[in-house]
């Protein structure tokens, strides 16, 4: 993802991203795919479950598959996040601890322990643009599925499940799983947590990859 990767996990580039960086890096992931198959699936989590959204409706991506994506904090309703988000583009930026006890010391080692509100901002302007595209193109993809885990702690599934469902009327399938037995942790996909389940999480979504 652009600025990310660095090896100082204390490193302020986050603060520079914008919605388009990020999105055409999933663009250009797209392009990439598809001179290697005829397939493509995009799989993401948070932020990168948005992305999966968001090029379903404006990409011929076979299968989006979205994974607890960010379209709000659970704690809001949908109107205050998406105020939340336009505050927090324009206001100065800040940053905060995904964990304020353990701080800089929170696994996994290859993460960022902390947040910039900036491309918090500029993340949820994602979820805003999911379905709201200007034609009507056919290039849209065959089906998104929205995958969330249902003792989620951050973001807010109900609202996430509004966003994708209006790509139904862009012609793209939708569908919802609900994943049950996980604890309650955001990054369900993360192998190097305390909380990691990855028994549980990599196989039904290797499955749902897989599927046709």
């Amino acid at each position: 993802m652009p600025y990310h990767g660095y090896r100082d996990r204390m490193t302020d580039a986050i603060a520079n991203m914008r919605s388009g960086d990020l999105e055409a890096a999933a663009l250009q992931a797209v392009v990439i795919a598809a001179l290697c198959a005829e397939r493509v699936v995009v799989a993401g989590i948070s932020v990168g479950a948005t992305l999966a959204g968001w090029l379903a409706a404006r990409t011929r991506i076979h299968t989006g598959i979205a994974v607890a994506p960010f379209c709000g904090l659970r704690e809001l309703p949908a109107g205050a996040n998406d105020a939340l988000g336009a505050i927090l583009r324009a206001a100065p930026n800040a940053f905060g601890w995904w964990d304020p006890r353990s701080k800089e010391e929170q696994p996994p080692p290859h993460g960022y322990p902390r947040f910039a509100t900036r491309a918090l901002g500029e993340s949820l302007r994602i979820s805003t643009e999911i379905a709201r595209v200007p034609n009507r193109s056919t290039e849209h993809g065959r089906r998104v599925i929205l995958v969330v885990n249902d003792r989620e702690p951050v973001v807010n599934n109900a609202h996430a499940a509004r966003r994708f469902a209006a790509l139904r009327a862009r012609g793209v399938a939708y569908e919802r799983v609900v994943l049950h037995g996980l604890p309650d942790v955001h990054d369900v996909i993360e192998p190097q947590i305390p909380q990691a389940r990855t028994d549980l999480v990599y196989p039904r979504l290797v499955e749902l990859i897989e599927s046709v």
